[in-house]
């Protein structure tokens, strides 16, 4: 039955191939869809949250795939209005991306250091409060996600944010068309619905996370089409 289970399928901005225009294209369009769908402030919302717990105006910050680097870029142009000091830094598998996301972080002005990294393979020996993904997870097999969730557990001393999209029919017909209205990139045309058919519902994703052992943790819906998990980690000693 449609959108009953999961379907993975090989997204076009994943190839290593594509071409360069291709994937600057792609990466235009999916930033607009992210400004349209207010991604950057369900990034915020907890990173100001972790900052009021605390009671510091100091935190260092992970963004995993970061793409474009536009969570990056919101997160450090709101610190700056709020008064806050984010130590930034963001990573991706892609040089492409990477060049791409430097330009814009240069041109935004964004204190933001960019690295390549891919999170299944290689290491990372930094530590950070809040270790962040976006989009990320419903391209991997369940296996790889907890993979993944462990070492976004590992790498952060407080918290773990993930923004993801929900798979539903109604999220399906709603991404097809802002993918067609905010882009004439065809290769965000074919990502974007297949990012649907491959993502998790909430109740799929609690059960990710609970394999990947992270104890404590909660699901926020948010129009539209995606959740955003916040979990905590406790700290160890020396934190």
């Amino acid at each position: 039955m449609f959108m009953k289970t999961r379907v993975l399928l090989p997204e076009r901005m994943d190839d290593p191939n594509l071409d360069r225009d291709q994937h600057v294209r792609a990466l235009c369009g999916l930033r607009r869809i992210n400004w349209w769908s207010g991604n950057a402030s369900l990034a915020w919302q907890p990173v100001r949250e972790l900052a009021g717990e605390l009671g510091t105006d100091r935190l260092r910050i992970l963004d995993i795939a970061t793409g474009a680097a536009d969570i990056p870029i919101s997160l450090w142009n709101k610190s700056q209005k709020h008064g806050l000091e984010l130590e930034i830094e963001a990573c991706d598998v892609s040089s492409t991306a990477l060049e791409f996301a430097a330009e814009n972080c240069q041109k935004a002005g964004a204190e933001v250091r960019l690295f390549p990294l891919d999170i299944l393979q290689d290491s990372c020996d930094q530590s950070y409060d809040l270790v962040m993904c976006s989009q990320f997870l419903h391209h991997f097999a369940d296996e790889q996600a907890q993979a993944i969730v462990r070492t976004m557990a590992r790498l952060a001393t407080r918290r773990v944010i993930i923004i993801d999209l929900v798979r539903s029919r109604l999220n399906w017909l709603i991404v097809c068309f802002a993918s067609h209205a905010l882009s004439r990139s065809p290769v965000v045309h074919f990502d974007g619905p297949q990012s649907i058919r491959a993502a998790y519902t909430v109740t799929e994703m609690k059960a990710i996370a609970r394999r990947a052992d992270l104890a404590h943790f909660e699901i926020r819906k948010h129009w539209p089409c995606r959740f955003v998990l916040i979990g905590s980690v406790e700290p160890t000693v020396g934190n």
